[in-house]
């Protein structure tokens, strides 16, 4: 299980790897900083396309980390062209979630396990184990885990919302069946 943000997809196309590039660069937008903000006809994405390849980002005005980057492979066949698009979170954010989840490690359950640790192996602060239920490690480490999966899930939720509205925009662009 890959537990970053990430998705492999074909397409296959009728249009032809010329085609199929001129749409594409005809729907990107210049990564600059004024058109971002200024311009008043933005396209829907920005990257590059150009040899067989593409980088692709929707456009946006304001920050979003949960945006997609979409790469993708065009490959000729007899009568078809192959698409094959990966799509994942850029590795800035990624990052970004790395330090942030281990901050949340850290500051939440290093601190109370020391404690407990301490108090049961060497017999220090015994003496406040009386003020805790019984059940104290257990309620700590679900209520830790509980709060874990719901950061992993919010993250997963709003990449996966972000690269269906990528991929539905892709779709239509080339005009295919998502398989």
């Amino acid at each position: 299980m890959f537990l970053i943000p990430y998705a492999k997809v074909e397409i296959t196309s009728d249009l032809t790897r010329e085609e199929i590039e001129n749409v594409l660069r005809d729907n990107l937008q210049e990564n600059s900083l004024s058109l971002k903000y200024f311009t008043a006809n933005r396209k829907y994405f920005v990257g590059n396309v150009g040899r067989g390849e593409f980088k692709l980002m929707r456009s946006v005005r304001y920050r979003n980390s949960f945006r997609p980057v979409v790469f993708g492979y065009i490959q000729p066949t007899s009568n078809l062209t192959n698409i094959a698009l990966t799509v994942r979170v850029d590795y800035g954010v990624a990052l970004f979630f790395l330090f942030f989840y281990s901050g949340f490690v850290f500051l939440m359950a290093l601190p109370g396990l020391t404690f407990l640790f301490r108090a049961l192996f060497f017999g220090e602060n015994v003496y406040l184990l009386k003020y805790f239920p019984e059940r104290y490690l257990f309620e700590f480490l679900a209520s830790f885990l509980k709060l874990s999966s719901l950061l992993y899930l919010l993250i997963m939720f709003f990449f996966n919302v972000e690269a269906g509205m990528v991929l539905d925009r892709l779709k239509q662009l080339l005009e295919v069946e998502m398989e």
